[in-house]
């Protein structure tokens, strides 16, 4: 997964030992950092998809909600909170 190749490049760039602490954690801090770029799009429109009212529906699937949310808001609104 990420966090094994996050440990490769963090072995291969500094020379530190696979086992060792600091190599966990700069390994798993990478990791959890890339994922959450990732995620995080996908995880804005589903929230914005789920907090529409239920009286009024705002949109009309995941597309609509990430086109809608990116031209009112801008692209990088997919990231906040981050």
């Amino acid at each position: 997964g990420v966090y094994d190749i996050s440990k490769g490049y963090v072995v291969d760039t500094t020379g530190w030992q696979r086992n060792s602490a600091k190599t966990a954690f700069c390994s798993s801090f990478l990791a959890g950092f890339f994922m959450t770029v990732t995620v995080s799009p996908f995880d804005r429109v589903r929230t914005a998809l789920m907090n529409q009212p239920t009286d009024a529906k705002l949109y009309d699937g995941m597309t609509d909600c990430l086109v809608k949310t990116v031209r009112n808001e801008g692209i990088l609104s997919l990231w906040k909170g981050f």
